[in-house]
C-alpha cells in the first residue's frame, strides 16, 4: 500500500546513471514537491543514493526496452492528485518553480493536462536554443496510460478519457549536458533499437520514423536520415505534426554542400505548401534564397515570416524565432537600401519587447552606420545587465561613429582602446579594422581581422574587407602569408 501524500504534487523521475544530472533536478524542485517518485531502471552509480538524500522514494523496475512500462510503472506509485514529470537534468527556475506550484495549488482543474515547454541549452554557433512543447503536469488518473516503446505519449490516452490540454508558462530547462556528444550518440543508438523493435510490432508509424531520421541525423548518416524522413512524411496525417517534423528534419538532413542548398529550397517550398504559415520553414527558405543570391525573393519570405508567421509548440522549434524572423526581415531591408524602414520596425519592435538582445544589437549597428552616436550610446545602456565589456564597447561605438563621419585617427584612438581592454563586439570589430587599412602600416589589421571572422563569419562585408587586405599586403610585400593561415585557422570556427 502506498503512503498517503502530503500535499497535491508528485514530482516523478525516471534514471539510469544520472547521478549528477539527477542532482541538479532534486535541488531545483526542492521546494514544491510534496513527494517525489524516482524510479531506477539499473544504475550502477550513485544515483540511488542522491535520490535518497533528497528524500525520495526510490523505486527499482527492470527496464524491459519500453519507455511507457517505465512511466506507467512510475505513475502508479504516485500518491498525489498531480504528477509533473520531469527527466533527470531538467530544472525550474526558482520563478517557474514558484508559479508552477501556485498554480497547482488555485488553478489547476482535474480534467486539462497542460503543456510546458522543454528548452535546449544553446549549441555552439547556433543562432538560438532549441525548444518543444510537452505534457508534463497532468491529473494522476489511472486512465491515462503512456503508449509507445520510445517517444511515448499521453495523447491516445488523453483523447479517449476526454482530457484536454491547456499551455502553461512554467519552462523547464535543460542542461549542458544535453549537447554532449557522446551522451547524444548513445541515445540515438538506444533510440534506434527501440523504434525498430516497435516498428516490428506495430508497424511503421511516422512518430517512429522521425525517431529514426532524427537518430541518423546524430550520428551524422545524413542520407540514411534523409531517407526516414521522407517516409515520415509520406506517411503522416496532411498538416500533422509529425508531418511539420519529418520536413523540418529532411531540411537538416540536406545540409552539406552548396549543391544541396537547392534541395533544401525545394524540400521547404513543398512543406510550405502544406505549413504556409510557419516561421520557422519561412526564415529557412529565406536563408536558402539569400545565399543563393535571390535576395528579392528572401526579402518577401522574410517579410512573410515577420508579419504572419506562426509556430508549431509541438515540434521542435527555435526559441523566440519570430523575432528571428523579425531580425532576418530588418537585415534583408537595409541590404536592398532601405534602411529607414528597418530603422522603424526595431524600433517599434523594442517597444513591445525591450528585453531582446538581439534587435537591440542591430538596432544598435543601424544608429552607428547612420552615424548617430548619441541613439547607439542609449542603446548599449539597454543591452541585457551581463553584457560584457559595456565600458568598452561604448568606446568602441565612439569610434565606430567617428569612422562614419570619417575622422579615422580619433576613431582609431577610441577603437584600439576598446579592443585592448577585451571587447570583441563585430560593429567595433568592423571599424576598427577599416582604420587599420587606412594606416601606413596595414598588418595590424590581419589579427583583427580574424577576430571578426570568428565572432561574425557570415557578415556579408567581411569577404571584400579580406580581399581588400589581402591586396594590401600583397603590394606592400608583407604578411601575404600571415592573412592566409589566420584565414585558414578561423575558417572552422
Amino acid at each position: 500500500m502506498h503512503p498517503v501524500s502530503q500535499g497535491p504534487l508528485t514530482v516523478a523521475i525516471l534514471v539510469r546513471n544520472a547521478e549528477q544530472a539527477l542532482a541538479e533536478t532534486l535541488e531545483s524542485i526542492a521546494g514544491i514537491a510534496d513527494e517525489i517518485v524516482v524510479v531506477d531502471t539499473g544504475s550502477t552509480d550513485d544515483t540511488l543514493q542522491i535520490a535518497a538524500a533528497a528524500h525520495a522514494r526510490v523505486l527499482s523496475h527492470p527496464w524491459q526496452d519500453d519507455f511507457s512500462a517505465a512511466r506507467n510503472f512510475a505513475a502508479g506509485c504516485c500518491t498525489s492528485p498531480w504528477i509533473l514529470w520531469l527527466d533527470a537534468g531538467e530544472r525550474l527556475s526558482p520563478g517557474a518553480a514558484a508559479g508552477l506550484k501556485h498554480f497547482v495549488a488555485t488553478g489547476a482543474t482535474a480534467n486539462t493536462a497542460y503543456m510546458q515547454i522543454v528548452r535546449l541549452p544553446i549549441q555552439p554557433g547556433e543562432i538560438a536554443a532549441e525548444q518543444i512543447g510537452q505534457i508534463r503536469l497532468v491529473p494522476n488518473d489511472p486512465r491515462l496510460q503512456f503508449t509507445g516503446r520510445v517517444r511515448e505519449t499521453l495523447i491516445p490516452a488523453l483523447n479517449a478519457a476526454q482530457v484536454q490540454v491547456e499551455g502553461l508558462p512554467f519552462r523547464i530547462e535543460r542542461g549542458r549536458r544535453e549537447l554532449d556528444r557522446q551522451l547524444k550518440e548513445r541515445r540515438a543508438k538506444r533510440n534506434i533499437q527501440l523504434a525498430e523493435l516497435e516498428m516490428r510490432e506495430r508497424g511503421p508509424q511516422a512518430t517512429l520514423l522521425n525517431c529514426l531520421g532524427d537518430a541518423f541525423l546524430t550520428l551524422n548518416q545524413k542520407p540514411r536520415a534523409a531517407q526516414f524522413f521522407h517516409q515520415a512524411i509520406s506517411a503522416s496525417e496532411r498538416g500533422s505534426s509529425d508531418m511539420l517534423a519529418g520536413y523540418y528534419g529532411l531540411v537538416m538532413a540536406l545540409e552539406g554542400s552548396d549543391q544541396r542548398k537547392q534541395g533544401q529550397l525545394q524540400a521547404c517550398a513543398a512543406a510550405l505548401e502544406i505549413f504556409p504559415a510557419d516561421a520557422q520553414l519561412l526564415c529557412a527558405a529565406g536563408g536558402y534564397l539569400q545565399s543563393l543570391g535571390q535576395l528579392a525573393t528572401a526579402l518577401n519570405a522574410y517579410q512573410t515570416a515577420y508579419r504572419f508567421g506562426a509556430v508549431n509548440p509541438e515540434v521542435w522549434h527555435l526559441d523566440g524565432i519570430l523575432e528571428v524572423a523579425a531580425d532576418c526581415y530588418c537585415q534583408a531591408l537595409q541590404r536592398v537600401g532601405r534602411a529607414e524602414e528597418a530603422r522603424t520596425i526595431l524600433e517599434a519592435e523594442l517597444a513591445d519587447r525591450p528585453e531582446s538582445a538581439r534587435l537591440r544589437r542591430q538596432l544598435l549597428a543601424l544608429y552607428v552606420r547612420a552615424g548617430h552616436q548619441k541613439q547607439a550610446l542609449a542603446q548599449v545602456d539597454q543591452l541585457p545587465p551581463e553584457t560584457p565589456y559595456r565600458e568598452s564597447l561604448k568606446s568602441g561605438i565612439r569610434g565606430a561613429c567617428l569612422v562614419v563621419a570619417k575622422q579615422l585617427i580619433p576613431a582609431r584612438a577610441y577603437l584600439e582602446a576598446s579592443y585592448r581592454n577585451g571587447c570583441r563586439d563585430a560593429i567595433c570589430l568592423e571599424a576598427y579594422v577599416q582604420t587599420l587599412l587606412a594606416a601606413p602600416d596595414p598588418t595590424a589589421a590581419a589579427p583583427v581581422v580574424a577576430h571578426w571572422r570568428q565572432v561574425d563569419p557570415h557578415n556579408p562585408r567581411l569577404p571584400g574587407i579580406i580581399a581588400a587586405l589581402s591586396d594590401l599586403l600583397s603590394t606592400c610585400n608583407t604578411g601575404e602569408s600571415d592573412i592566409a593561415t589566420q584565414n585558414r585557422e578561423t575558417s572552422t570556427v
